[in-house]
């Protein structure tokens, strides 16, 4: 399997880890779907009262990237990759439409306006995005498509196996690993 692959399929995601990608991907799934089917409402013509520019081609992406990417996490297969457009739908949303409740409401809530609006209307955006963050730095979990697919390929899902995502390797010591505390005081001895 191709390292690439490796670090997309690895997981140091308990098994429970399932529930949050069936929540996120169910609510991505329903509204690109929802998106599709009503877009003056939800996709190009909200896309626009918001002041999106070319809300023609980006109501459609949006749609698209939230289908797709909400099957993906529901699968738990490339659970990292698709989580990265949807926090990125994520963060805008939260900015385009729920900033500016701050300072006098959005084009998008009207009669919202200062911090406990704001507060409320953006509740489930920051829960996704927390969410979003942690199955990309956690993977899929052990239920998943993804370690199906390493296990099967690299022959373990135990964490400590693969070391190819390294940006968080740091949190625990890896065997073997010449800079970790304990390969150091074996190669002292």
């Amino acid at each position: 399997m191709a390292p690439r692959l490796q670090t997309l399929t690895h997981t140091n995601g308990p098994g429970t880890t399932l529930l949050l990608r069936l929540a996120v991907g169910a609510v991505f799934l329903s509204e690109g779907i929802q998106k599709f089917l009503f877009p003056e409402r939800l996709a190009e013509g909200r896309f626009e009262k918001i002041g999106i520019p070319a809300p023609e081609i980006f109501g459609p992406l949006a749609a698209t990237a939230e289908t797709v990417c909400g099957i993906l996490l529901l699968l738990g297969l490339c659970t990292r990759l698709a989580a990265i457009p949807l926090v990125i739908l994520m963060s805008l949303a939260l900015t385009l439409t729920k900033v500016p409740i701050l300072w006098g409401g959005s084009s998008d809530k009207p009669g919202a306006e200062g911090w406990w609006d704001m507060a409320h209307q953006s509740r489930t955006d920051w829960a996704m995005l927390l969410i979003l963050i942690y199955l990309f730095i956690t993977g899929a979990g052990q239920w998943s498509l993804d370690t199906m697919l390493h296990r099967r390929f690299v022959g373990s899902a135990d964490p400590t196996h693969f070391s190819h995502f390294s940006h968080f390797s740091h949190f625990r010591p890896q065997h073997g690993d010449p800079t970790s505390k304990n390969s150091q005081e074996q190669t002292q001895e």
